[in-house]
């Protein structure tokens, strides 16, 4: 991932999958995230405008939450530190 916010658009079909992101956040565009982190035993749900902060450095899945298309940024933990969290 880039020193940069990274944009990515998804269809209801599409999972995608993030490793070794600790301190990266997610943040809702557009849409209704599903979002599941390895080592915690809840899943989030995200709508527009929120935002998650991954804690781990396992696998995270994104997904849609509901049969439509979402869209997220991926903001990077040197970035962060000058942003206000949602959740």
């Amino acid at each position: 991932m880039s020193g940069r916010p990274t944009s990515y658009r998804l269809t209801p079909a599409e999972l995608f999958r993030l490793r070794r992101a600790q301190g990266t956040i997610v943040r809702v565009r557009c849409g209704t995230v599903w979002l599941t982190e390895q080592g915690d035993w809840r899943d989030h749900v995200l709508s527009r405008t929120q935002s998650y902060r991954i804690r781990g450095q396992g696998l995270v899945l994104i997904g849609a939450a509901n049969p439509q298309v979402i869209e997220f940024d991926l903001v990077p933990p040197s970035m962060t530190i000058h942003m206000k969290e949602s959740t």
